[in-house]
């Protein structure tokens, strides 16, 4: 065993710390560093301090009484309580426990010490969750259970009135839902969109819950992977839930007391007084707690120090020794030197437990050194024996070549022999010499053949380069031609087959391609007749023009002739006129005035009359032009942009005809070459 690092002597065990030893430590202290005390007190979860080393076996002044014996072996680590604080946060152990059992409603942690009533512990057991929780089946199961459950009451109803499923499910929705069931253990827990990714993992830990409770599924329970945790959550709290429902807790104190009475009820769980009251006090005070009436509740607390103190014997004047002497023990506990040593024995403890911690790291050290040179020396030994096994190797080897060495020497050759094997080296030695210049020029040959491979590998990549550009600018029009471009290695085996394949679709692409041409050929013979019959088409429609222009120019001498009549006409009724002026005139003084009168007004009603058939012919004549002005020039109209359409088709197609012509003679030239 190798030494110790501390000194010389041997360390073959780790040291033990005896339990006696460690309950003059201060790990059994609580957490605020007070000391307890065993002084019993005016209520039922009412404890004092215990004074300082020096005076812990002060007697009381309470008259004497029966105490019980878990009051006498009271513990240092019995947190101090305040005078007002309620039984239901003194964490005492129900009826009928038989462990010292943690509630799931109380903070704090488990205590490594043994129960103060029953003298026993219980280790904190992790309890996996066994659920399915990835089965469609349990899935369906519980969304049922909990639906169900939601739907029993209104406030449920109107948090989720479509149940609860993945596509549904929001963050809000899920916040709200727990929060609504945690209401059924205690009212005062409030969990909203702030707090829930941290207040859900403390108080589910807290009461016992057995699954998942990791922050990145609480972020997003809306999605896939975190709807299991989500159902298994929901569903282990509607299960409390329904059974805090199915609970009666009048039913459970009477069946609860059954097995005690008023007589023989005393246990060292209730020092003061028997189990009978002691349950009566407390499920009434979890009524009052659970309604929130702390008047109420204290109160009653009130009431029930009082009916212990006349219970026990104990009046007004031990109530006052008993505070003379709390304030003595707090005086004594402020005392400096009582600081002091408390002071001391922290820093005692934290020496011991960083010592401690040094002593464990250097006896861990020491394990695995030693474990490391166990193992070193298993290959040391290894290494030894294989040099053995080596050396032994190399002693047989030096020996067969002592004996070779031997038997050269002893060798005798005659001088016939020597002269045929320098005859046999020298006609090696030319041979390989002519091998030598025999690779010296097939090397050289190669080399020259691998330059002239590089030159036309060389310009095989360019014309390639150049056909594959072509293809590529040519299949824009035409995609076919993207099958001939050119990607084959001619040094890969089956590029023969390939060029081959790409050799036969170019013949039958070109073959293609002349039929299209001819195609094209044709339809550009069938546009030019077309085109011969829209220009017979035209000369048509000009002809026919110049037939109106000619039945317009006769429909214009028509009327000019009918207008030059009118003129002539009204020039002669004006003759007329004044003629029938100078008769009237002259038979003024000789003949009868009425008859020439009414000559003169007849003469007048013909006026008017040619008149207004000069004006209605000139509106006709008016009309007439206009209306084959307009037919005339719609006729023109339409035959100019006939022809200049047609114009414009013809000359485009005629300009893509060529173009493809010339591209199909490139494209095949190309292809031939």
């Amino acid at each position: 065993m190798r030494k110790s690092s501390f000194g010389g002597r041997r360390v073959s065990q780790p040291l033990r710390m005896d339990p006696d030893d460690m309950r003059a430590s201060g790990s059994r202290r609580p957490p605020d560093g007070r000391r307890g005390s065993a002084i019993p007190q005016p209520g039922f979860a009412l404890k004092g301090r215990r004074s300082s080393s020096e005076n812990r076996n002060r007697m009381s002044s309470l008259p004497p009484m029966k105490r019980s014996r878990s009051q006498v072996n009271m513990k240092l680590q019995t947190p101090t309580i305040s005078l007002t604080t309620p039984m239901r946060e003194t964490n005492i152990l129900k009826f009928g426990s038989a462990q010292s059992q943690r509630s799931p409603f109380s903070d704090g942690g488990h205590s490594s010490r043994k129960s103060t009533y029953s003298g026993t512990s219980k280790p904190n057991v992790v309890v996996k969750d066994t659920r399915p929780l990835t089965d469609k089946g349990y899935q369906q199961q519980e969304m049922q259970k909990i639906n169900n459950f939601l739907s029993t009451f209104a406030d449920g109803q109107s948090l989720a009135p479509k149940g609860i499923n993945l596509k549904q499910l929001t963050t809000k929705l899920f916040v709200d839902i727990v929060n609504h069931l945690l209401g059924f253990f205690d009212s005062k827990i409030c969990i909203n969109m702030t707090n829930y990714v941290s207040e859900i993992p403390l108080t589910m830990k807290r009461w016992g819950y057995p699954g998942n409770l990791n922050t990145s599924w609480l972020k997003t329970v809306n999605t896939q992977h975190a709807f299991p945790h989500v159902l298994g959550l929901l569903s282990w709290l509607v299960t409390m839930a329904s059974a805090m429902m199915r609970t009666e807790m009048d039913v459970v104190l009477q069946e609860a007391l059954q097995c005690y009475d008023d007589d023989d009820g005393i246990d060292e769980a209730f020092p003061y007084g028997n189990a009978v009251l002691y349950m009566d006090h407390l499920f009434t005070q979890y009524g009052l707690w659970s309604k929130n009436d702390h008047a109420a509740e204290e109160k009653e607390e009130n009431r029930f120090i009082a009916d212990l103190c006349n219970r026990n014997g104990v009046g007004q004047e031990e109530l006052r020794g008993m505070e003379e002497d709390v304030r003595n023990l707090e005086a004594q506990l402020n005392d400096p030197k009582e600081i002091a040593e408390m002071e001391a024995a922290v820093e005692e403890e934290k020496k011991y437990n960083a010592c401690l911690k040094d002593y464990n790291l250097i006896l861990d050290y020491k394990n695995r050194m030693d474990e490391h040179l166990n193992t070193a020396e298993t290959e040391l030994e290894e290494t030894r024996m294989n040099i053995r096994a080596e050396e032994e190797a190399l002693h047989v080897l030096q020996n067969k070549i002592m004996d070779l060495r031997e038997l050269l020497k002893r060798q005798v050759m005659s001088a016939q022999e020597r002269d045929e094997l320098l005859k046999q080296c020298n006609e090696i030695a030319s041979s390989i010499r002519e091998n030598e210049e025999y690779i010296s020029v097939v090397s050289n040959q190669i080399y020259a053949d691998d330059l002239e491979m590089a030159k036309k590998n060389a310009n095989l990549k360019k014309k390639t380069q150049a056909y594959n550009k072509i293809i590529v600018t040519e299949s824009c029009w035409l995609p076919e031609l993207k099958a001939l471009k050119d990607d084959t290695n001619i040094l890969h085996h089956g590029a023969e087959d390939e060029l081959a394949q790409k050799d036969a679709y170019a013949s039958q692409f070109k073959s293609e391609l002349e039929k299209k041409l001819a195609d094209l050929n044709s339809q550009i013979k069938q546009l030019k007749s077309e085109l011969l019959q829209v220009e017979e088409r035209k000369m048509t429609a000009v002809h026919e023009q110049q037939q109106c222009q000619d039945k317009v120019k006769h429909i214009s001498e028509n009327l000019n002739a009918i207008m030059l009549r009118s003129s002539e006409e009204a020039s002669e009724m004006k003759k007329t006129i004044d003629s029938l002026k100078e008769e009237n005139e002259s038979r003024a003084n000789c003949g009868t005035l009425e008859e020439q009168k009414a000559k003169l007004q007849q003469l007048y009603f013909k006026r008017d009359n040619g008149k207004i058939l000069i004006e209605q012919n000139k509106q006709k004549a008016l009309v007439f032009f206009q209306k084959s002005a307009a037919i005339t020039q719609g006729v023109i109209d339409s035959v100019t942009r006939a022809e200049a359409e047609y114009v414009r088709k013809r000359n485009d197609l005629v300009q893509k005809a060529k173009e493809r012509i010339q591209k199909y003679s490139s494209e095949v030239n190309q292809i031939d070459e």
